[in-house]
């Protein structure tokens, strides 16, 4: 006899899942003539259509070269850069407290979240995480190294992804809550912790800080350090770049945003330092060779010819939460752009904001936040925040402001089923991408209305 399978109802008829419930409203909504107007599957919106994704078509050819900032602020920036970037192996105790590293493995309950197979995660895996990272002991290392291999810092010690509710709009794939940040190779860090089996260390940088594998990191001494931290410094201008060292490896893929130790330059090469990781976990320093096509001696200049340059060689890569991938979200973006050119930048999007003064734009509505912008928002200068994102203003396109930003997409409605039309990658749109949408919600999809203000970098 086959079991009897219960099912749960409320009132007379059963509960359906969000999604099935939006489909069948739909098709009711179709059968009676009175469907809501959607866009077809692959829809462009019309920014992506009508702008052009090339940084350099926003910038005047009269003043690309003109500095946008003073000398003397530009090597005050630099010189804060600098200060930042080393500053892991500076420290003598954690910038980051056990109760910020271990925030999730206290009150964990796996069930809330999903794994790779879409289902529940168990008690089994919270006692797991529990017994690797062995909080109790922390911080049980303290010591300075340095990344070898571009790689991920994770909220917990291992690669298996936290998803919350993939019935949600905004979450599930690609929405890895395990994951805090990228790390490019050559970023000093300064070593809190390590896990109890040794295969992951808990890290800080001067950005972020989170569980990476061990097998990334190489431990620096003084001799190292000084070596390293050079007087000149060279950086990456263009992305996905083979690194090899001066014996023929591979090593790394050069992303932008990443600065070395620069020790000449000679017939269109940049000679530079790079750390490895030797068969004892300690760092050997090897040098090699950059062409001046994809760096440049560190800080460029701040012109707009320089951000255009940069930006167009991470225009149309595709979205990274927190940086999966090796892909960018949006406050990785502006960090990245930023690097460059000596101007420091926190790693996640609120912080950025607050970083620079966050100007609020209050109560205003749709015309009178538009004057504001046109009187005070500076091209490559100007970063916009709403809570979760920001989006860097580049200047004017057809009377409109014009922003280059990692985005995933914009929010829809059909009836009470909200969604998501997926863009996905770095973009240049409007402040209103998605407006040709007929389900775009509004106003809570309209990025203009939603911001909660701008802030001027080194105003």
């Amino acid at each position: 006899m086959r079991p009897t399978i219960p099912r749960r109802f409320s009132g007379p008829f059963p509960v359906l899942r969000p999604r099935l419930a939006a489909l069948l409203l739909a098709a009711l909504l179709l059968a009676s003539g009175c469907a809501p107007r959607v866009s077809p599957p692959g829809t462009v919106i019309a920014d992506l259509r009508d702008m052009p994704q090339d940084a350099a078509a926003y910038i005047d050819p009269l003043t690309a070269t003109r500095p946008l900032l003073p000398a003397a602020v530009q090597r005050e920036l630099a010189d804060d850069y600098r200060q930042r970037f080393f500053s892991p192996w500076r420290r003598t105790v954690p910038a980051h407290g056990p109760q910020e590293v271990f925030k999730l493995l206290d009150g964990f309950d796996p069930a809330r979240y999903h794994g790779e197979n879409r289902l529940p995660l168990t008690d089994g895996f919270a006692r797991e995480m529990r017994g690797l990272a062995d909080p109790d002991s922390f911080p049980n290392t303290m010591r300075p190294a340095i990344s070898v291999a571009n790689s991920d810092l994770r909220v917990l010690p291992t690669v298996r992804p936290l998803f919350y509710n993939f019935d949600l709009a905004g979450e599930g794939f690609p929405f890895d809550y395990n994951q805090n940040s990228a790390v490019w190779a050559q970023t000093p860090l300064l070593v809190l912790h390590t896990s109890a089996d040794g295969a992951w260390a808990l890290v800080e940088t001067s950005t972020a800080a989170g569980w990476m594998p061990t097998r990334d990191l190489a431990l620096v001494d003084a001799g190292f350090m000084d070596a390293f931290n050079t007087v000149h410094l060279a950086a990456l201008t263009a992305d996905r770049v083979p690194v090899v060292d001066c014996y023929g490896q591979f090593r790394f893929m050069g992303r932008v945003g990443m600065v070395l130790p620069m020790t000449g330059r000679e017939a269109g090469t940049l000679d530079v330092l790079i750390a490895a990781r030797d068969a004892s976990g300690r760092a050997l320093l090897l040098t090699a060779g950059l062409g001046e096509d994809v760096a440049a001696p560190w800080p460029l200049a701040p012109t707009p010819a320089s951000f255009a340059r940069l930006a167009n060689e991470m225009l149309g890569q595709p979205y990274g939460w927190g940086g999966l991938y090796r892909n960018r979200d949006c406050s990785a973006l502006v960090m990245d752009l930023f690097a460059p050119l000596g101007i420091w930048q926190p790693r996640n999007s609120g912080a950025q904001a607050r970083h620079w003064g966050l100007a609020p734009l209050g109560d205003l509505d749709r015309e009178a936040r538009l004057r504001v912008i046109a009187a005070e928002a500076r091209p490559w200068l100007t970063l916009f925040w709403r809570p979760g994102h920001i989006a860097l203003y580049i200047g004017q396109w057809q009377g409109r402001p014009a922003v280059l930003h990692a985005a995933w997409g914009v929010r829809t409605r059909v009836g009470k089923a909200e969604g998501r039309h997926i863009l996905g990658a770095t973009v240049i749109t409007s402040l209103e991408p998605g407006q040709d949408l007929p389900e775009l919600e509004r106003p809570g999809g309209v990025l203009l209305l939603q911001l909660g203000g701008m802030a001027q970098v080194a105003r």
